[in-house]
């Protein structure tokens, strides 16, 4: 019982610290980079459904998190705090993807096979992923800034001005990329599913 209290206390603690301010975090990360877990839980998401949606691959998109993460504990010191360290994070991811890019073909049978279908899973489950996976496939068909505004405010949970800064565009300019390619996905997914 004791053992359980402790553990439900470090928890508390642990959800205190969480819902401190980002500011608070980050100062307290620069004197104790144990305090770069509460980074991590912040944003791991985050940074998971961007790289799955730029990879769709849940392996590969997993380990750019690892890389991406592991890239900004070590290089720590440099985040200047100008921006959302989330934006911050977005930015390693896409520098990590860029490096690793390989253009290979990602046919519907390839597709099927990754889909790891269990017994548990209801259909309702299994359309989701298929829906997710036919636009994360469509992203690939549309011009590649509207597509990349799109991952990282849906897919990155990025604030418009946030994507703003890292794709060095007005906010103005993200609004009508993010506009222009949510249109052009509805067409292409509405003609796919005519066919």
């Amino acid at each position: 019982m004791i053992g359980y209290q402790n553990h439900k206390m470090l928890n508390d603690d642990v959800e205190m610290i969480d819902s401190r301010d980002e500011e608070e975090i980050i100062q307290a990360t620069r004197e104790d980079k144990t305090m770069f877990v509460h980074l991590y839980r912040r944003y791991v998401k985050d940074v998971y459904r961007y790289a799955f949606s730029r990879v769709n691959n849940p392996q590969e998109a997993e380990d750019i998190t690892s890389q991406t993460f592991l890239s900004a504990l070590q290089s720590f010191d440099q985040f200047r705090g100008d921006g959302c360290f989330g934006a911050y994070l977005i930015g390693i991811t896409r520098r990590l993807i860029a490096r690793s890019f390989r253009h290979k073909e990602n046919g519907w049978l390839e597709e099927i096979n990754q889909l790891e279908i269990s017994k548990s899973q209801s259909e309702e489950q299994i359309t989701q992923k298929l829906n997710l996976d036919q636009v994360i496939g469509e992203l690939a068909s549309i011009p590649e800034k509207r597509a990349e505004a799109i991952r990282l405010h849906y897919f990155a949970g990025l604030q418009v001005k946030e994507v703003a800064k890292v794709m060095r565009k007005s906010e103005m300019a993200i609004r009508m990329l993010v506009h222009r390619g949510i249109i052009d996905l509805q067409k292409r997914l509405l003609d796919g599913n005519k066919r």
